[in-house]
């Protein structure tokens, strides 16, 4: 990340991070972690190969994310945005503190609504839920 990138305040409100096994051949995940701009493209902070998806394996992530931010200014994002898996959400908590807004990747809000809605017949219905998301 480049320097200058932390001049805006805003760059620094929303943080995301994720884990996925994807990318690798051997069952460790990769975790994810950054920010995005207005247009929505995503500007990484680090990307690190775990031992798995823990509270520790998290907050090992962003304590040294918050260490290297220090350089440039005091780094405590308002908004986190992640998968549900709690151990996120706890080490974000133990790492940046209890003030921040929690969102939840529209990805897995839409697919969970999908799986949802499949009992409701009525079709129109369906589609109104979905649209109001």
């Amino acid at each position: 990340m480049h320097p200058d990138y932390f001049q805006y305040p805003d760059n620094q409100t929303f943080f995301r991070a994720d884990g996925t096994y994807k990318l690798l051949w051997n069952d460790f995940p990769e975790a994810v972690v950054g920010t995005w701009d207005k247009s929505r493209t995503l500007h990484p902070y680090g990307i690190g190969v775990t031992n798995g998806e823990t509270v520790d394996d998290f907050k090992e992530i962003f304590k040294i994310l918050q260490q290297g931010c220090s350089i440039y200014l005091e780094f405590y994002p308002k908004v986190l945005v992640a998968d549900c898996a709690p151990s996120i959400t706890n080490a974000f908590t133990e790492v940046f503190g209890e003030v921040y807004t929690r969102g939840h990747c529209n990805f897995y809000v839409m697919k969970n609504v999908k799986d949802k809605v499949k009992c409701i017949k009525n079709q129109e219905l369906k589609d109104e839920l979905r649209s109001d998301l």
